[in-house]
């Protein structure tokens, strides 16, 4: 009497949903946290007068810095705990700072009813183009970072698009420090320390580039 093997079970699905699960689970965090200094900000702004509207404006505009800094610094941390799963966080950070941007800028131009500005007059405000090219580079970045922009833009251009956002932070810096001059020291905190890890990723680079061409001359 021979015996029959029982049909082996169909493989299950639920460990690679389960990964999916954890691999969401800190992107989520990192929105729902992020969006609370904005949610507040909008509380208290709105109902407020030009007065109160024009401080939100700028709260905005120090959380988007904030966050553009806290992304620069995430590859710096990975590689310092050896924890590279920390890198994608780099890019919800970026994205949250380019929503700040947006909000800060959107409530500038309706609180300061930009429509009615000149052209000239815009221009000539210090503030101006460092705070326009910031919200243009991090619009850039936002446009590389959905899903199939690889296939539209092709690899070329989108590596551009995203490697122009490093600049953001310090344009935001400055765009913060303009207006106030001296008198506020942490817009230059801000900017300094966001050069600061841009070097360290320059010369990571090129640390990186060294040992690929040391490997490959030890290869046989």
């Amino acid at each position: 009497m021979t015996k029959t093997s029982s049909p082996t079970p169909p493989p299950t699905k639920a460990p690679a949903a389960a990964e999916r699960l954890r691999g969401l689970s800190l992107p989520v965090a990192v929105w729902l946290i992020g969006l609370i200094p904005l949610a507040d900000s909008l509380r208290r702004g709105l109902p407020a007068g030009m007065g109160g509207q024009l401080h939100m404006a700028a709260e905005l505009g120090t959380w988007s810095l904030r966050l553009l800094v806290a992304a620069l610094a995430v590859a710096p941390l990975a590689a310092a705990l050896r924890r590279p799963a920390l890198r994608p966080l780099a890019r919800e950070l970026g994205l949250l700072g380019f929503v700040y941007a947006l909000a800060h800028g959107t409530a500038v131009a309706i609180v300061g009813r930009i429509w009615l500005w000149r052209p000239a007059d815009l221009l000539a405000r210090g503030d101006f183009i460092p705070g326009a090219a910031a919200l243009i580079v991090l619009a850039l970045a936002a446009a590389a970072s959905v899903p199939g922009a690889e296939g539209r833009l092709g690899v070329s251009m989108r590596r551009r698009m995203l490697a122009a956002s490093l600049w953001a932070a310090p344009l935001a810096a400055l765009h913060y420090a303009m207006p106030v001059g001296l008198d506020v020291l942490a817009p230059y905190a801000y900017g300094a320390v966001a050069l600061g890890l841009i070097a360290w990723r320059f010369a990571a680079r090129r640390r990186a580039g060294r040992d690929r061409q040391a490997a490959k001359a030890d290869a046989p």
